[in-house]
């Protein structure tokens, strides 16, 4: 796992002025649009900034949305679990959220689910990955979808499960 992670760490630079949101996941409760976290994984190793730092002791946290229209993120990860309840929740505040960069260039992303009663951590290095082959698109030297077939045999060696698969079967409602 960490030579994997090495993939990505060793491999990319920050991208200046790039930053990203991560909502949606399960923490002590349901996901909604606005609970996100500061110490959101897959943003780390793709080296780009979270427009909400870590808060020690409170991960995950509510934010609101003028706030979150103020850190204008130019990117969203939506976690799996809620996609179905973040996207509408999207579309009943189109009006303010539209002011967000990620929004109006719908640059928006769904992850795989990262907590369900726990920490998936196949999904969550699966969304190391996802994230940033999106950050760093054209820069690696590795296909995504190859990286996730890869960690799915890790975790279950020999299924005939594949990351299709598992995307598929995680629709967000």
């Amino acid at each position: 796992i960490k030579s994997m992670i090495g993939d990505i760490t060793d491999n990319v630079e920050p991208v200046e002025g790039l930053t990203a949101y991560s909502c949606g996941m399960m923490f002590f409760g349901p996901g909604t649009f606005l609970k996100t976290s500061g110490d959101y994984l897959p943003f780390i190793y793709s080296k780009v900034e979270n427009v909400y730092p870590s808060v020690s002791g409170k991960q995950p946290y509510l934010t609101d949305i003028e706030t979150l229209v103020s850190k204008n993120p130019q990117m969203i990860f939506i976690d799996g679990t809620s996609l179905t309840s973040c996207l509408k929740y999207i579309n009943d505040n189109m009006g303010i959220l539209s002011a967000v960069d990620a929004i109006a260039d719908w640059n928006v992303h769904k992850t795989m689910v990262y907590k369900d009663w726990g920490t998936n951590w196949l999904n969550q290095l699966i969304n190391v990955y996802y994230v940033a082959s999106v950050v760093h698109s054209g820069e690696l030297d590795w296909e995504f979808k190859d990286k996730a077939d890869d960690i799915i045999q890790l975790f279950y060696p020999g299924t005939d499960v594949t990351y299709s698969d598992l995307a598929n079967a995680q629709t967000g409602g």
